[in-house]
């Protein structure tokens, strides 16, 4: 039994060392990509004041510009890691989803792909923090649009339905979809399959953190070439 327990807390100290490992790695990469671009653009500027090149104002300008993009996302990206850490605890509520869901859908309402969202009359009230559930769901939904943004004959919706003891959530798209060694991954902190457009890969850390923290359960289900069903389930509120 003591050989176990130890061999248990190796195991346990040795994940705990390999996940902030990669922890380290991730912030290390996040941060060193808009680095190269700034200090290229510093260094240009540099050696064309030198030369008092003539096209130095036009060269200033691009290279500013450059420059206060890569630290906007920097920005982006430190703020993200900072929500991550510092998420506080649910509030939860009774919240009634009809009167927010509208809400949040009419958000993209202008959109490339607006949401169809269907919602029974008679739904019980859930319990939720407001904020964090409209976190969630923004999360989802842009993850959605995000995965549309090629797709002919697009379609994004979002469907509410509740049994016995759950209020039941779905988005769903007709986009390209994953594969399962994908879907296994996809709630890992720091995962993502966005490097190239800037992606943290914490979104769905948060969602998968918020959900589970409401006592909640959250899954992925795809196909490639089949669009992804994301969904969510959650306490409903007792009825006194």
């Amino acid at each position: 039994v003591t050989e176990l327990r130890d061999a248990r807390e190796q195991l346990v100290a040795a994940e705990r060392v390999a996940a902030w490992q990669e922890i380290a790695r991730r912030i290390a990469h996040e941060i060193k990509n808009p680095l190269f671009p700034i200090q290229t653009s510093i260094e240009t500027l540099q050696r064309c004041y030198d030369k008092q090149h003539p096209d130095l104002d036009e060269i200033f300008a691009e290279s500013t510009t450059t420059i206060l993009e890569e630290v906007e996302r920097l920005k982006n990206i430190v703020g993200e890691f900072s929500r991550f850490a510092r998420l506080p605890k649910p509030q939860p509520q009774p919240l009634d989803l009809k009167e927010l869901l509208p809400s949040i859908t009419s958000l993209y309402a202008d959109a490339q792909v607006p949401v169809q969202i269907e919602i029974p009359e008679d739904l019980p009230t859930v319990m939720a923090d407001r904020d964090q559930l409209t976190q969630v769901l923004v999360n989802l939904l842009q993850n959605a649009q995000e995965a549309l943004a090629a797709q002919d004959n697009a379609r994004i919706t979002l469907n509410v339905s509740a049994d016995q003891d759950w209020m039941v959530l779905q988005v769903a798209d007709n986009g390209p979809g994953f594969d399962e060694s994908l879907a296994a991954r996809i709630f890992t902190p720091y995962f993502t399959t966005k490097d190239k457009k800037g992606g943290t890969g914490l979104g769905l850390a948060i969602t998968h953190r918020v959900i589970t923290d409401h006592g909640g359960q959250i899954e992925a289900r795809s196909m490639p070439g089949e669009g992804a069903v994301f969904t969510v389930r959650l306490p409903l509120a007792k009825v006194s």
